[in-house]
């Protein structure tokens, strides 16, 4: 038998950390996202190479942002998208997207009851859809292989204009504007 006198030293545990309150976590969120966009904004300004959170990373950021919006409970994690439950105990499909042309698609899935789907422009997020998600499943394109449908942006904005009342909407409980600190002599966030 080979015996290794030198054994590699073993890594202490990480502690566990305890899962914040969903408003202890909210409290956060402007001046994390702040915090991501600075980091990115330096790292341009040091290697000349424009950096910004597309794709995945991109869409998670505005799914928490919406949350924080609309004060959503994030309870499961797709590639795709995020689903939540309102205050009032309603299940939600939440997506998020910078798809900017009316004829730009947004895949669906038959998960929740209400779907909610936010546009990120620039630094703000703007609701392209809040309501039930039966009359947009029914109004999308057919049911693909990996079981989604794809509605396009027009006739979302177009459903969210015309379609869902008040009372069926999802009330936003908070303001988004990531605004720049004052104390930056840079401009920076």
């Amino acid at each position: 038998d080979l015996v290794h006198p030198k054994q590699p030293p073993v890594p202490p545990p990480k502690p566990v950390r305890k899962r914040p309150t969903n408003d202890e976590a909210f409290a956060q969120v402007p001046g994390l996202i702040r915090q991501l966009h600075s980091a990115l904004e330096e790292l341009t300004f040091l290697f000349q190479c424009h950096l910004s959170p597309h794709g995945y990373l991109d869409q998670k950021i505005g799914e928490i942002i919406a949350a924080y919006i609309y004060d959503l409970e994030l309870t499961a994690n797709h590639d795709d998208f995020s689903e939540a439950k309102t205050t009032d105990g309603r299940r939600v499909q939440l997506r998020s997207t910078r798809a900017q042309a009316s004829r730009d698609t947004v895949p669906l899935k038959n998960v929740g009851e209400h779907l909610l789907v936010v546009q990120l422009w620039g630094e703000e997020v703007i609701e392209v859809y809040n309501g039930p998600l039966e009359r947009i499943w029914m109004a999308a394109k057919r049911v693909q292989k990996d079981g989604t449908r794809r509605i396009s942006m027009g006739r979302l904005r177009g459903h969210n204009k015309y379609g869902p009342l008040d009372e069926q909407k999802i009330q936003p409980k908070r303001a988004w504007k990531l605004e720049r600190r004052k104390d930056d002599d840079d401009g920076r966030f």
